[in-house]
């Protein structure tokens, strides 16, 4: 291993072995050792072109971090880590292009920056929803300032500099519009207990609801109409979810946010719906009333010791499920348009949640399993019980100029509002 020396002419003379590169501005220049110690690729206009594929290990700090792109990148070793959300985002660009070697790429980090990766890209996916709802619901640039999840441990990750941030407020959580589901459970020696937990109590849950349950047309869903909020925030408070989950293991801000804001968001009563498949051999029973388990395999890449990842819980079409009239849809509907037949159906102001209850011998597709196991993306689920999966679906605010904010928001100048005239112009996991 060298850096990448020079021959008798000065030009760069690769090697077969691994090129060793430091990226940084000291090594600008011609070392005392007649070598360039920065990355330079070879030009395949050149005559003395080599022959051989050439092999690079790069070491740098800001300029790596910051917005480099490397060409055939398969490894990355990522040490550095930043208390803002920002300068942590335009870290990640670890990934190469190069076409037919998709598979090949690999990231290490320190757990902690991947947990703050991991809540950076649902504070992203908070902020488009946020636009996507302004949007549809008629409100214009000038009128909102946008909202950004900001983590309770303020040291840990802030949106951005404190300097960046003086027109920021603080403002409490908004849960308006939440669609969230769990893909992420317990594993390894304790998980028999919980998930044998969560099942009764979940089944306690819907066999106490005060009148039966309807069953859809299909026959893979029960459903309950008006249950009150009280009752679903009790079932939410009482089962166990896996850390990682990190909306479901951290409720109570939501239950509390809904209690206070329910009324001004204009919500109704709630519909419950216990999901499932039209199967007879394996089923969920709720007082004589049963739908089928579910299917869903484990993510590889994703699943560890003590957590399985199944990637995707929800159906969507399972969202339409207490929509007691018929409507059209397609087999996979945009979240745009299960909102659109929500409200055609009058659902538009109700609240849902689906149960789901996951078998625990599920296996991937007979065609997926024919494939290499080095192609193969999923495996059994292997648990140690079945598994209770759970999706909340939350309206948007009835008023969609009115906040019923609570992460970091701008506060907008009121110069920007000045002229309207400046304004105008401007995701089934495989085994289902």
């Amino acid at each position: 291993m060298s850096a990448i020396p020079l021959d008798e002419e000065g030009a760069m003379a690769y090697h077969r072995g691994v090129h060793l590169c430091i990226d940084n501005c000291a090594n600008n220049g011609i070392s005392d050792e007649n070598e360039v110690r920065r990355l330079f690729y070879p030009d395949p206009d050149a005559k003395d072109y080599p022959q051989f594929s050439t092999a690079f290990i790069v070491v740098g700090g800001s300029t790596l971090a910051r917005g480099l792109t490397i060409e055939n990148l398969v490894s990355t070793y990522f040490l550095r880590a930043s208390v803002l959300g920002d300068s942590l985002m335009q870290m990640g660009r670890w990934f190469g292009y190069r076409k037919g070697y998709e598979l090949l790429p690999r990231i290490w980090m320190p757990p902690q920056t991947r947990e703050k990766f991991e809540f950076l890209t649902l504070a992203e996916e908070d902020l488009r929803d946020d636009l996507k709802r302004f949007m549809d619901g008629g409100a214009n640039p000038s009128e909102f300032g946008p909202r950004v999840r900001a983590h309770p441990r303020a040291s840990w990750l802030r949106p951005t500099a404190r300097n960046r941030m003086s027109q920021a407020q603080a403002a409490a959580y908004d849960f308006s519009g939440v669609n969230r589901q769990t893909t992420i459970f317990h594993s390894g020696a304790d998980s028999k207990s919980i998930h044998q937990h969560n099942r009764s109590t979940a089944t306690a849950f819907l066999e106490g609801l005060a009148q039966g349950p309807t069953t859809t047309s299909k026959g893979n869903a029960l459903v309950w109409h008006g249950v009150a909020f009280d009752a679903i925030a009790n079932l939410l408070s009482h089962l166990k979810f896996h850390p990682n989950a990190q909306f479901f293991s951290d409720i109570a801000p939501f239950l509390e946010w809904y209690r206070r804001q329910a009324a001004d968001a204009g919500y109704e009563d709630w519909n419950v719906v216990a999901a499932g498949t039209s199967r007879k051999d394996k089923v969920w029973d709720i007082n004589g009333d049963a739908v089928g388990l579910v299917t869903r395999t484990r993510v590889k890449e994703a699943s560890r010791e003590d957590a399985v990842s199944i990637g995707v819980l929800r159906d969507p079409l399972d969202l339409l499920a207490d929509i007691k009239t018929g409507y059209e849809a397609p087999e996979q509907p945009s979240n745009a348009l299960i909102s659109h037949l929500r409200t055609q159906a009058h659902l538009n102001r109700t609240p849902q949640l689906l149960l789901y209850l996951i078998d625990k011998d599920s296996r991937p597709t007979d065609s997926h399993m024919r494939k290499p196991p080095s192609e193969r993306s999923r495996a059994p689920l292997d648990a140690a019980e079945d598994i209770l999966g759970v999706s909340l679906w939350l309206p948007g605010a009835a008023d969609v100029k009115r906040s019923y904010a609570t992460h970091l928001t701008v506060r907008m100048p009121t110069v920007l509002a000045a002229d309207d005239d400046d304004i105008a112009g401007t995701g089934i996991g495989e085994g289902k």
